[in-house]
């Protein structure tokens, strides 16, 4: 009894899209690889040009100066709740869909 894909539409669907899902994750993970190798770079203070010397100055810099210190402490605690607070948000509130207008003709409310 051989297992044939056109009996599995979720499976065919799946394989179909299995290609594209991983391209798209190793461009999302080259992006975060060349956004943190430029991360560890420098630029010079007189003319602004980029330096490509490894080091970790950037990272000192967000936890010794407060103001960046305060923004990062805030992105990445925004970061972490949202999952939270987003089922809760008003926009995916069931009333607030059932209040919005509809095209006219719809009957679908």
């Amino acid at each position: 009894m051989a297992f044939s894909v056109r009996r599995s539409p979720g499976l065919r669907t799946g394989l179909l899209l299995l290609p594209p899902m991983l391209w798209l994750g190793v461009a999302y993970l080259l992006a975060l690889g060349a956004l943190f190798v430029t991360s560890l770079w420098s630029q010079n203070d007189f003319t602004g040009a980029i330096e490509r010397i490894w080091t970790l100055d950037n990272y000192r810099q967000i936890w010794e100066i407060p103001v960046y210190r305060t923004i990062a402490v805030r992105t990445i605690a925004l970061a972490r709740s949202s999952p939270w607070w987003t089922p809760w948000s008003p926009s995916r509130s069931r009333s607030t869909w059932r209040s919005s207008p509809h095209p006219a003709g719809d009957d679908s409310s």
